[in-house]
């Protein structure tokens, strides 16, 4: 068996990470699809261009306008995501993270840094 390069080899370590991170307990509150949602609106908001309602249930790939209003509305009464208007406009509403979701990234980070720690004492040992 030839030996997988080291892109390869990166990307199969950060798969094992993510199937650790999603069998623990409590990521049972987001459907895949959901967490594709707040996935995307966190990364817009982590770059400082928050995404309005309206670029969001334009997301064709993550799925129809109608559905994805439905996972907004799901994301908002789970209080992991908030609307905002910005200056005077309020015509358009803003999505960010709300304290809840932010808390939760923050779980994720935590776990995730002992997954990987995890990982790479049985990548060593191996």
């Amino acid at each position: 068996m030839n030996h997988p390069s080291p892109l390869t080899s990166a990307y199969l370590r950060f798969l094992q990470l993510i199937n650790t991170i999603e069998a623990l307990p409590g990521l049972n509150e987001l459907a895949a699809n959901e967490k594709a949602l707040f996935d995307s609106v966190l990364v817009h908001w982590s770059k400082g261009h928050p995404l309005t309602v309206r670029m969001a249930i334009g997301q064709e790939l993550l799925g129809s306008p109608a559905t994805l209003h439905k996972r907004l509305k799901r994301l908002i009464a789970k209080d992991l995501i908030l609307t905002r208007y910005q200056g005077g406009d309020k015509r358009t509403k803003y999505l960010e993270p709300s304290e809840k979701g932010l808390a939760y990234v923050e779980w994720l980070d935590s776990n995730m840094s002992t997954a990987q720690a995890g990982l790479t004492l049985s990548h060593k040992s191996s």
